[in-house]
């Protein structure tokens, strides 16, 4: 396996950690197909907290990615960024948000 960062993930890897920005596009992005992604491998499974229901996937995500940033506080040689949260989080409601719209738009089944 080629190690991130040499041969073709080079490329990648550098425009990465060109400037803050990209990174925080970065964190956006990967939130956001993520949550689409979890919403319906999940679906249609929800946890209601009082009246509002929460899709089991973006619920599942929103804990891994505050743990996952938090978490970097532990660990030396990273920084936890409430940026880099921000961002994640951002996604994850474009995620959320993409996927309900998706979901309405989709035909329903006559059953």
């Amino acid at each position: 396996m080629i190690p991130f960062g040499r041969g073709p993930y080079r490329p990648i890897k550098n425009w990465v950690y060109t400037n803050h920005i990209n990174d925080k596009i970065t964190h956006f992005v990967f939130a956001a197909i993520l949550t689409f992604l979890a919403y319906y491998i999940l679906y249609p499974q929800r946890v209601r907290f009082w009246s509002v229901e929460i899709p089991l996937g973006t619920l599942i995500l929103l804990l891994i990615l505050g743990l996952e940033e938090t978490s970097q506080v532990f660990i030396r040689g990273r920084d936890a960024d409430p940026f880099d949260l921000l961002a994640s989080w951002s996604g994850l409601f474009l995620g959320n948000f993409l996927a309900r719209w998706w979901d309405k738009r989709r035909p329903q089944k006559n059953t």
